[in-house]
């Protein structure tokens, strides 16, 4: 009678843990520059290779950004990401677009487990 109820537990934890949004989440953050100065108010996207939701964060006045997975969790999927730093793509509080995105970076970067500092360069 004990082996069903620890089945069940085993199972139970294991959709638990793989259907959380927080599965294979790390922090990052770190500092965009151009020509060694900081890019303020610059987007950053990491998207995980798979495919999938990306964390995003804004670069501050002194270059540093930090990623958010959802409006309540921080980081990016634990993996190789595809980095895109831009400008641009701000929208007003009506939805509307006031200035297109444009790209200005797109790399490739690992995202490991825990915490990530990953410093960004825009080519000159």
């Amino acid at each position: 009678m004990r082996r069903p109820l620890l089945v069940a537990a085993l199972a139970s934890l294991v959709f638990v843990s793989g259907c959380g949004s927080g599965a294979g989440l790390a922090t990052v953050e770190g500092r965009v520059t151009k020509n060694g100065q900081p890019a303020a108010d610059h987007w950053v996207r990491f998207t995980p290779a798979g495919g999938g939701r990306p964390g995003n964060g804004r670069t501050d006045k002194d270059g540093h950004y930090e990623l958010f997975y959802t409006a309540r969790e921080k980081g990016a999927r634990v993996g190789p990401n595809r980095v895109e730093v831009g400008t641009g793509g701000d929208i007003d509080d009506r939805g509307n677009e006031i200035s297109p995105p444009v790209g200005v970076l797109e790399i490739e970067k690992l995202v490991e487990d825990g915490g990530n500092v990953i410093d960004l360069e825009i080519p000159g």
